[in-house]
């Protein structure tokens, strides 16, 4: 067989990751830019943004020919993979393959078939059937959703700041924390604060100060990040139970690597779930999966 490079690229909802690497010697060069840099407002379907992508990776001497694996966040639907699949295949001629960014961390742990646990800056759970079609749970936003992710763990710990305060308690150390970020004095600023020009970076920036606050013996704090592990144990069990194949589950993501509380309670969640399967912390980037997928594609 002959040499050829292969592309492998992560995107996530902050940063994306672009590696080349050569088929036999995989020797690697690495790229890390800013989603917001190159992602247009029409999304992952847009075709200048898919241009500007594959540009970077071209500047790391693979070319159009190359073995192309791209795991990203918001293809979350066939429908979704389909458009950013079409808009890269304007601009790209070699062998392609497009998923969801959580199906990057099983390969890149080693496993064929995991399921994947994203919970970074957005969050979601998927695997795939036996046939190989995606099957995912959660990701529906930092609104919203997204159990587990910065943004998410800082508007559940509000929340629970907020229920405290209707019961008549003084703040405590989590509130305390919350209102010393958010630069202010009463739980009822806090809020309005904290919904004032609301954004998923401002959401997420607050979220180490839950679990600062949980390590310093917030209770509250803790209970956030225990029931935000419970949700995502629960997608687990959900998407095995729509026939994903798993001989593992993988967690990667932003928050998770970082937080040993988080993984922690996530291995309690799965276990009180009944999941017995081999619970993994990935703390290689996931971007190598992509490019173990490639591989597979030459």
């Amino acid at each position: 067989m002959l040499a050829m490079k292969l592309i492998g690229i992560d995107v996530g909802g902050t940063n994306t990751r672009v590696r080349v690497a050569d088929s036999e010697s995989m020797e690697v060069a690495d790229a890390r830019l800013r989603t917001r840099d190159w992602l247009s407002p029409a999304g992952l379907h847009d075709q200048e943004g898919a241009k500007a992508l594959l540009s970077r990776a071209y500047e790391l001497g693979a070319d159009r020919l190359a073995a192309l694996t791209v795991g990203a966040h918001g293809c979350d639907s066939e429908a979704q993979t389909r458009a950013f699949k079409e808009a890269l295949q304007r601009h790209h001629d070699g062998p392609l393959l497009v998923l969801n960014d959580a199906l990057l961390v099983g390969p890149a742990a080693g496993f064929t078939d995991a399921v994947g646990i994203i919970a970074g800056t957005g969050s979601n759970v998927v695997g795939r059937t036996p046939e190989g079609d995606p099957v995912t749970a959660g990701g529906y936003g930092w609104m919203i959703g997204d159990p587990g992710s910065a943004p998410g763990i800082t508007r559940e710990s509000i929340r629970a700041v907020q229920r405290e305060h209707d019961r008549g308690h003084r703040p405590g150390l989590l509130a305390v924390r919350l209102m010393e970020h958010f630069a202010t004095d009463t739980i009822d600023d806090l809020s309005l604060i904290f919904t004032h020009r609301a954004s998923i970076h401002r959401w997420a920036e607050a979220a180490p100060v839950v679990f600062t606050a949980a390590t310093d013996g917030s209770r509250l704090a803790r209970e956030v990040i225990r029931a935000a592990a419970d949700e995502l144990a629960i997608s687990v069990g959900d998407v095995l139970a729509r026939r994903a194949k798993a001989d593992a589950v993988v967690a990667a993501g932003g928050v998770v690597t970082a937080q040993s509380l988080l993984q922690d309670e996530l291995a309690r969640a799965l276990a009180d779930q009944g999941i017995d399967l081999p619970f993994v912390v990935l703390h290689d980037e996931p971007v190598a999966g992509a490019i173990a997928l490639a591989r597979t594609l030459i």
